[in-house]
């Protein structure tokens, strides 16, 4: 059973422009309207993460934000909620290390066995897509939705099986997947068993390093984003994928043209799904 939680909110958000607030805090109603049922009481993507993560029975929630964005969220912190500045906040660096700040906090405050949640904080998706992934969580998995759009933006998965993932990244070219089959788009969602989370922080450790005073062996180094790290754990056959069905409602926002994708179509459609749930 899952009790813990490691939400991914320290990007820099540069594609947003400069004067956006953190792509997590973004609002994700323009309207006045109301909208029935606990949906309707979440204003933004991060708070939503929060209330459904809440429901499941989560205990704690740790948030990794810059330095500069601490103040934006500490109006959510709680008893169950932790804002944990990333000590990487003054670097440019990849999430792979927004992710080890996140672990370390983990670890320092929970010392029994306990399964543990990742998921990043620009994405959205209906009531129902979280229910479902809590149905299916048991060995160390990440979770993809079972369609995929064309958007060259996409992190795909691609393997041999849902047991057997290979490859994860944007823009993989067919002459690399021609003999896999695509498994879906990744989620950013992913559940960590205890027996790989000390595999991931030392695999992060190994690719990103510790800037400025060590470097990382990976190819992008501090760079490294975490789809790096699950890479290396299907290779280490320590990570599988688990599909949920395409027909569930999921958009990630990348940029401002994605969010307003989010904001005229893909939330509306989500309120009248959650809505319809709660009744």
């Amino acid at each position: 059973m899952i009790k813990y939680a490691i939400i991914l909110a320290a990007g820099a958000n540069r594609r947003m422009g400069s004067t956006w607030c953190p792509k997590a805090l973004l609002p994700l109603r323009q309207s006045s309207s109301e909208v029935s049922g606990e949906a309707g009481k979440c204003a933004n993507f991060f708070s939503r993460h929060v209330s459904f993560l809440k429901q499941q029975g989560i205990d704690r929630i740790f948030v990794i934000t810059r330095e500069c964005d601490r103040a934006a969220f500490e109006i959510h912190a709680s008893s169950r909620v932790e804002i944990v500045t990333s000590r990487f906040s003054d670097l440019q660096v990849g999430s792979s290390l927004s992710l080890l700040c996140g672990l370390e906090a983990f670890c320092a405050r929970v010392t029994s066995r306990a399964g543990l949640l990742v998921m990043d904080a620009d994405i959205v998706y209906e009531k129902a897509l979280m229910d479902e992934l809590w149905s299916r969580c048991g060995e160390s998995q990440l979770f993809v939705i079972d369609r995929v759009a064309g958007d060259i933006e996409e992190v795909r998965v691609y393997g041999r099986s849902p047991a057997e993932p290979i490859l994860i990244g944007k823009g993989l070219p067919p002459t690399l997947t021609a003999d896999m089959v695509l498994l879906g788009e990744s989620l950013g969602m992913i559940y960590l068993a205890p027996s790989e989370q000390e595999q991931c922080a030392a695999l992060i450790r190994w690719l990103a390093g510790e800037p400025p005073w060590n470097r990382g062996f990976g190819f992008s180094g501090s760079q490294s984003e975490h789809e790096e790290v699950w890479q290396y754990l299907f290779n280490l056959g320590r990570l599988g994928v688990e599909q949920l069905p395409g027909s569930l409602l999921f958009a990630e926002c990348d940029s401002i043209d994605d969010y307003a994708h989010i904001q005229t179509k893909v939330f509306p459609a989500i309120t009248t799904r959650d809505s319809a749930s709660f009744e």
